[in-house]
């Protein structure tokens, strides 16, 4: 069961296109396994994690070119909005 919840988990992540670390993933791992019925050897250990992203095929990609930039022009975009918005409220 543990397994099913992470995996729905870091799939969501990954359609949301939200950068996610090993670190989360394991941690999320052992917050669904403190669950009920979760298993009491399971340590979420570094073993546990590559075993986790071969099975499903994730691999530690570098965010590049297109992407980059618009991640960019967002928070630039969002630096201008919230600069508009503080000096409304003064």
């Amino acid at each position: 069961m543990m397994k099913n919840w992470t995996t729905l988990f870091t799939n969501s992540l990954f359609r949301k296109g939200v950068p996610t670390s090993g670190i989360m993933i394991q941690q999320k791992a052992l917050n669904f396994n403190s669950k009920p019925g979760g298993s009491k050897e399971f340590q979420g250990s570094s073993g546990w994690l590559e075993r986790f992203k071969n099975r499903h095929g994730i691999r530690q990609l570098s965010i590049v070119g297109e992407k980059l930039s618009s991640d960019i022009e967002a928070g630039n975009s969002f630096i201008a909005e919230l600069q508009n918005l503080i000096v409304k409220e003064k």
